[in-house]
């Protein structure tokens, strides 16, 4: 899982200092993985295009007064999302993409027992279409993380 999340984040390194390209924002379902609708960010350019995506965000406080001390408050904030990679097969308005992508969530919490977690897991693989220009496209693929487990994913963006 190590060589992947490295190769993954060097080619969006890659990807995203060699070509001219569009920052573009969407609303997907499914899309990041592992949620019901998410907003992504994507870095769009001839051949590539490199999205993280934001499905989940939980802060929420709490006040403990059941000890017999102070009261005790404490914050959470927790948040879930995607990295994928596209990969475009041809140039135009339509356009079918091969991804690899995987999921990541983070929380925290401050307060009487300070702790953080994350985990990045999830690996997925899929294929879509792209269609339109970054100004406004529409897009939709189909992507697995086993041979048992697909998943749809479908939305619309526009570039910022």
């Amino acid at each position: 899982m190590k060589y992947y999340l490295a190769i993954l984040l060097s080619l969006t390194l890659w990807t995203t200092n060699t070509a001219s390209a569009n920052w573009t924002a969407n609303v997907g379902y499914h899309n990041p993985s592992g949620s019901l609708i998410g907003i992504n960010f994507m870095y769009l350019n001839q051949d590539f295009a490199t999205e993280l995506g934001i499905g989940w965000l939980q802060v929420s406080s709490e006040k403990d007064s059941s000890s017999d001390q102070e009261e005790e408050e404490s914050l959470f904030l927790g948040l879930s999302g995607d990295l994928n990679m596209k990969y475009f097969l041809t140039s135009g308005s339509i356009r079918p993409y091969g991804q690899v992508g995987f999921a990541m969530n983070f929380s925290g919490q401050l307060g009487e027992q300070n702790e953080a977690s994350g985990n990045v897991d999830g690996a997925f693989v899929g294929a879509g279409i792209l269609a339109g220009k970054p100004s406004f496209y529409a897009y939709t693929s189909v992507n697995t993380r086993n041979v048992e487990n697909y998943f749809y994913q479908f939305g619309v963006g526009t570039d910022i």
